[in-house]
C-alpha cells in the first residue's frame, strides 16, 4: 500500500510539473504584456488577463492551435496525450474476398525494428539504474504532497477559526448606516445587501464568506468615519461582491497551495490581487456619480494611516492591500475616467488574442522532430493521408496469442517504467490476439504487425520480458499518424496469465458477476425447448441476458471471431447457444442457433422475424443479413432513415404503411431499380448483345437451382464435396449478376455451376481449384464451340496465400492460352474495386455512382456492387437489395461483360478484354468506372481491324 502511494504521488507530480511549467510560461507572458502596455491597459482588463492563468492551470485539456505559445516550448513526453482521440482500431469489414492477394516477400528488418528492440532491451537494462532516480522523484513528490496537506490544513483551520469568531458578532443597527449600505448596493446593481458587522477580529474593512458573505468593519469605524467615507468603503467592498471576487480568490488560493513550490505562481497571484483591488476601485468610482475621484483617494489614504492590510485568506477580500502598490493605485484613481467603447473593444480584442495564445496547446505535428519516417511500402495518397502496406500473409507468432492489458501509454519506448504509470486516460483497455491472425473485435495480425483494413495501417508490435513479466510495445497509429504524419506513440500492454477471461467477459455487454437463481441448470434442456416453442426466445431477437435469466449462468463462455462476425457461445449441460453480432457493430449479441442434446432447436430460422420495437433494428446490422425476411409492420420508422440506409432487405421484408416510413424511402422501387445492371448494359441488351451463345462457369457455394432469375440458363450443376447441403447465401447473387434475366449483365448466356465448400480447409488450397479449372479446359476440348466455357468467375482472392500456388498459375496461363478468361477477386485479373449506386439517380450515368466505404486502393477499374438487387437463396422468387458487398459481387459482373465481348468477337483474346476494360473506362472524379458501351464498341472496332 505504501509503495502504491508513492507511485500514485509520483504520477500526480509528473502531471503537476507539466502544468506548473506551462503556467510559468503564461505568467511571464502576462507580466511582459503588462509591462509593455502599462497605463494603456485598464485595471478591469488587467485583472481579467490574470484569470487566463487560473483557467490554464485548471483545464485538463485544451485544443490545439497554430497560435499557441506552446508551439515554441520544448517538446515533452506528455504532449502525446494531446493527439489521442476516438481513433480506435476499426474492424475489418466485408467478406473474405476483400483481402487482395499480392506478391509478397518477407520484409527486411527496418530501422524501426532495430531501434524498437534496442529500446526495449534498454528498458530492461535500465531498471536497476533507474531505481535510484525513481526513489528521488517519488521522495520529491511526497515532499510536495506534504506541503499541500500542511498548507491546506493551515488555510482551512484559519478560515474555520475566523468564522467561529465572527459568526456571533452583532450586526450594525444604526439605521442611517444600513440605509447608506442599501443605497450603495442598489447603485452596484445588487438585489440585497450583505450583513454589516463591526468586530475587533479584522484590521481593515473586509468582505468574508463564500455563500452568505458579511461586510466586516473594525470596531469604532461606524462612529469615527463620516457617511461619505463609509460610502467609498461600502462601494469598494460591494464591488468585490458584484465581481464575485471571493469564489475566484478561493480558486486562486487552492491553486497556490497546489503549486506552493513555484515562486512565479505566488508572484502572479500577488499581482492579481493588487489588480483586483484596482479593478474594484474603478467600479466603485464609476458609481460615485459627479463626486471627484480625489475624495475616494483620500479615503484610501486614511484607511492606510489607521488600519493595516487584510491578511490574504481563501474567502476574504478587503480594501487595504498594503503600501507597496499605493503609488500605482493613487495614480489610477486620480486619472480615473469612465470607460469608453474604444477601451472596451480593445479589452475584448486583447482577451480573445490572449485566450488563443494561452488556452491552446501546441499543434500536433508542428515540430519537425515529430514527423514520421514512412516505413517501406507506406505512401501518402492524394488526400495527404498515410496509407500503409497491409497485404501481408499470415505468419504465426505463438508469443502474441492471448490477452494483453494496457499498463501505460508513452511517447517513446525508453520512457516506459514498469513501476510508474504515467498516463491513466487510455482509450484502449486491452487487446486479445487469437489464433490464425484473428483478434477479438479488432483487425487482424501477422507476426510483428496488426493490420487494419479500414484505416489502411500496419501497426508494429514488439514483445519483451521485464522483471519476469511480458510486455508489448504497440504503435498507436491514430489520426495524428494518418493525417498529421506524426511519429506514433506506444500503448504498453502487459500479458495476462493464460486462461484469464477478463476481456472475453468484458466484450460481452451482458456478462454478470452473479448468476441468477431463477432456475437450476439441470432442467436447462426442457426450459430451452419450451422457451423456443413458445417464442420466449427466438432467432435474432433474444439477447444473452435473456437466456441467462432463463437458464442461469453458463458453465462456459467463449468469444471468438468468425469471418464478419463476433461470436459468443454460452454452454450449459446438454445446451449450447450461439449469438452473433457484426464486427464493428455497437449492437448487442443476438441469438443465431440453439442446440439441446446435440440437436438443433427450432428458434425461427427461415421464418418471418417480427420486430417488437425500434431498438430491435440494431440487432439486424450485419450487411449480409440485415432486414431480410423481417416484419417491421409494428414500427414507426420515420426517425430511422439513417439506419435504413445501411440495412439490406429483401422482397419478403414486411414494411409499415408509407406514412410510417422516412420521407422518400420506397423499398419496392429500390428493389426494382436495383435490378438494373446500369452503365448502359440494358442498352446493349436492346441491341441483341446479351451474351447468347456464350457459356460462363461459376465456382461458388451451393446454389438454389430453381430461382426464376437463372431458371433455363443453368445448363450444368455439380456439387463437389458439399453434396446434400442446403443452398447458401452466396450462390444466388453471383449467378444472377452474371446471367440473371432481370439482374444479369449477360442474361442470355448459359451457366455451368460448380458448388464447392470454400469454408472448408481442403478448399483453402490452390490444388482443388487448379484441378477443377483444368477439368473445365479438358471438357472444352471435347465440346462443340457453342458449348465451350469462355469465362470462369470465382469470387475468391486468396490464391497467392494458399498452398500450391504454382499449380494455380499454370492452370490460369493454360486457360488464357485456350481462350478462356478467369475472373477473380484478386489482382490476377486486374486491380479493380467497388462502386455504390446513388439511389434515385440515372443508373446509366457514371456520375450517379460513388465509392464504397472500402476505398479504391490503386484501382484501374471501378465496378458496381452496392445498392443493387440480386436473386436470393431463400426462395425461387425472392430478391435481395444489397446495401454493402465485397469483391464477390464484382467478379460475376466483369464475367458477364466478358461474355458480351465473346459474343461480339469469339476470337478475342482474354488479355485483350482486360486491356479494353482499362482503356475504355469512364474517367470520373471518383476514378475510372467500367464503361460497357464504350467497351463493346472498342471490341467491335478491334474485330473489324483484325
Amino acid at each position: 500500500m505504501i509503495a502504491s502511494f508513492f507511485v500514485q504521488a509520483g504520477a500526480a507530480f509528473d502531471w503537476l510539473l507539466r502544468s506548473s511549467v506551462q503556467a510559468s510560461v503564461l505568467i511571464l507572458l502576462v507580466m511582459l504584456l503588462r509591462l509593455m502596455l502599462r497605463r494603456r491597459m485598464r485595471p478591469g482588463w488587467a485583472y481579467v488577463v490574470w484569470l487566463l492563468v487560473l483557467a490554464r492551470m485548471l483545464l485538463p485539456w485544451t485544443p490545439e492551435s497554430a497560435l499557441s505559445l506552446y508551439n515554441w516550448a520544448p517538446s515533452s513526453q506528455e504532449e502525446v496525450l494531446q493527439g489521442i482521440g476516438p481513433g480506435v482500431l476499426a474492424d475489418v469489414a466485408g467478406n473474405t474476398a476483400l483481402d487482395w492477394p499480392v506478391e509478397w516477400m518477407p520484409p527486411a528488418p527496418t530501422e524501426w525494428d532495430t531501434q524498437t528492440a534496442r529500446a526495449a532491451e534498454d528498458v530492461v537494462a535500465s531498471q536497476t539504474r533507474a531505481s535510484r532516480h525513481v526513489t528521488i522523484r517519488e521522495a520529491l513528490a511526497s515532499v510536495w504532497m506534504a506541503g499541500v496537506v500542511a498548507l491546506s490544513v493551515l488555510a482551512i483551520a484559519g478560515s474555520v477559526s475566523f468564522w467561529l469568531e465572527v459568526r456571533h458578532a452583532s450586526p450594525v443597527t444604526d439605521a442611517s448606516v444600513r440605509s447608506l449600505l442599501d443605497d450603495c448596493a442598489a447603485k452596484m446593481g445588487l438585489s440585497r445587501s450583505p450583513t454589516l458587522v463591526q468586530t475587533r477580529n479584522v484590521r481593515s474593512p473586509s468582505l468574508f464568506g463564500l455563500f452568505r458573505p458579511r461586510l466586516l468593519l473594525p470596531e469604532g469605524m461606524v462612529e469615527t468615519f463620516d457617511h461619505e467615507r463609509l460610502r467609498h468603503i461600502f462601494l469598494h467592498e460591494l464591488a468585490h461582491l458584484k465581481r464575485r471576487d471571493i469564489p475566484v480568490g478561493l480558486v486562486a488560493s487552492m491553486l497556490q497551495i497546489v503549486h506552493w513550490f513555484n515562486p512565479l505562481v505566488w508572484l502572479a497571484f500577488h499581482r492579481m490581487r493588487t489588480d483586483r483591488e484596482m479593478a474594484c476601485d474603478t467600479l466603485a468610482l464609476s458609481r460615485l456619480g459627479q463626486m471627484p475621484p480625489r475624495q475616494y483617494a483620500e479615503t484610501i489614504l486614511c484607511l492606510l494611516e489607521r488600519y493595516s492590510a487584510t491578511t490574504p485568506a481563501p474567502v476574504m477580500v478587503g480594501i487595504v492591500t498594503g503600501k507597496s502598490q499605493l503609488a500605482r493605485r493613487m495614480a489610477m484613481i486620480v486619472r480615473f475616467k469612465k470607460g469608453s467603447r474604444g477601451w472596451t473593444l480593445f479589452g475584448v480584442a486583447l482577451l480573445v488574442l490572449a485566450g488563443c495564445v494561452a488556452l491552446t496547446d501546441a499543434r500536433a505535428g508542428s515540430r519537425q522532430d515529430e514527423k514520421v519516417k514512412l516505413d517501406p511500402g507506406s505512401r501518402i495518397d492524394e488526400s495527404g493521408r498515410i496509407v500503409d502496406k497491409i497485404d501481408y500473409p499470415f505468419v504465426d507468432d505463438p508469443r502474441v496469442i492471448g490477452q494483453w492489458e494496457t499498463v501505460d501509454f508513452v511517447r517513446n519506448i525508453n520512457d516506459f517504467n514498469p513501476k510508474v504509470r504515467r498516463w491513466k486516460g487510455e482509450f484502449l483497455k486491452g487487446m486479445v490476439f487469437l489464433e490464425q491472425g484473428d483478434m477479438l473485435g479488432n483487425g487482424t495480425w501477422t507476426k510483428g504487425l496488426v493490420l487494419n483494413q479500414n484505416s489502411r495501417t500496419a501497426s508494429k508490435y514488439h514483445i519483451t520480458d521485464i522483471d519476469g513479466a511480458t510486455y508489448m510495445f504497440f504503435e498507436w497509429k491514430c489520426g495524428d499518424y494518418i493525417v498529421r504524419h506524426r511519429k506514433p506513440s506506444y500503448y504498453v500492454f502487459k500479458k495476462l496469465p493464460r486462461g484469464s477471461r477478463k476481456f472475453e467477459q468484458s466484450s460481452d455487454p451482458f456478462s454478470r458477476n452473479e448468476a441468477p437463481n431463477a432456475t437450476s441448470q439441470a432442467g436447462a434442456v426442457g426450459i430451452a425447448r419450451k422457451a423456443a416453442k413458445t417464442g420466449k426466445i427466438s432467432f435474432m431477437l433474444t439477447e444473452p441476458e435473456e437466456l441467462v435469466a432463463l437458464l442461469g449462468e453458463p458453465e462456459e463462455r467463449q468469444t471468438k471471431i468468425d469471418g464478419d462476425w463476433n461470436v459468443l457461445v454460452l454452454k450449459y449441460p446438454e445446451v449450447m447457444a450461439v449469438f452473433h453480432k457484426a464486427k464493428g457493430s455497437s449492437a448487442p449479441f443476438a441469438l443465431q442457433a440453439l442446440r439441446a442434446e446435440e440437436k438443433n432447436v427450432d428458434i425461427g430460422w427461415g421464418r418471418t422475424v417480427v420486430l417488437r420495437n425500434e431498438e430491435d433494428l440494431g440487432k439486424f446490422s450485419n450487411p449480409f443479413i440485415g432486414l431480410a425476411g423481417a416484419s417491421l409492420v409494428k414500427l414507426d420508422l420515420r426517425p430511422e432513415g439513417e439506419m435504413l440506409s445501411r440495412l439490406m432487405f429483401d422482397s419478403r421484408t414486411a414494411w409499415p404503411p408509407a406514412d410510417k416510413l422516412p420521407k422518400g424511402f420506397d423499398p419496392a422501387r429500390l428493389l426494382e431499380d436495383g435490378k438494373n445492371p446500369g452503365l448502359g448494359v440494358r442498352k446493349l441488351h436492346a441491341q441483341g448483345i446479351d451474351g447468347r451463345g456464350v457459356r460462363i462457369a461459376i465456382i461458388d457455394q451451393p446454389l438454389l437451382k430453381g430461382h426464376q432469375e437463372y431458371r433455363g440458363r443453368l445448363g450444368h450443376y455439380e456439387a463437389i464435396d458439399c453434396e446434400g447441403l442446403q443452398p447458401q447465401m452466396h450462390g444466388a447473387p453471383v449467378a444472377s449478376i452474371a446471367v440473371g434475366k432481370r439482374c444479369g449483365v449477360a442474361p442470355q448466356a448459359s451457366l455451368t455451376y460448380f458448388a464447392v465448400p470454400p469454408w472448408s480447409k481442403e478448399w483453402q488450397d490452390n490444388a482443388p481449384y487448379s484441378a477443377l479449372l483444368n477439368r473445365i479446359l479438358d471438357e472444352n476440348r471435347k465440346a462443340e464451340p457453342g458449348e465451350r466455357v469462355r469465362v470462369v468467375s470465382i469470387s475468391q482472392g486468396q490464391f497467392p496465400q494458399w498452398p500450391h500456388y504454382d499449380l494455380w498459375t499454370r492452370a490460369v496461363k493454360r486457360a488464357e492460352a485456350e481462350g478462356v478468361l478467369v475472373v477473380l477477386c484478386g489482382r490476377e485479373t486486374m486491380p479493380y474495386f467497388l462502386l455504390r449506386r446513388i439511389e434515385g439517380r440515372d443508373p446509366d450515368d457514371p456520375r450517379s455512382y460513388c465509392l464504397t466505404k472500402h476505398g479504391t486502393g490503386n484501382a484501374q477499374l471501378l465496378v458496381l456492387t452496392e445498392n443493387r438487387t440480386t436473386a436470393s437463396h431463400v426462395g425461387p422468387d425472392v430478391y435481395t437489395y444489397w446495401r454493402e458487398s465485397g469483391m464477390s459481387w464484382a467478379a460475376p459482373y466483369l464475367g458477364g461483360l466478358a461474355a458480351l465481348a465473346f459474343q461480339v468477337d469469339p476470337d478475342i483474346a482474354p488479355g485483350r478484354i482486360i486491356e479494353l476494360w482499362k482503356q475504355t473506362a469512364a474517367r470520373t472524379p471518383v476514378g475510372p468506372i467500367v464503361n460497357p458501351i464504350g467497351f463493346i464498341e472498342m471490341v467491335k472496332k478491334s474485330k473489324a481491324g483484325a
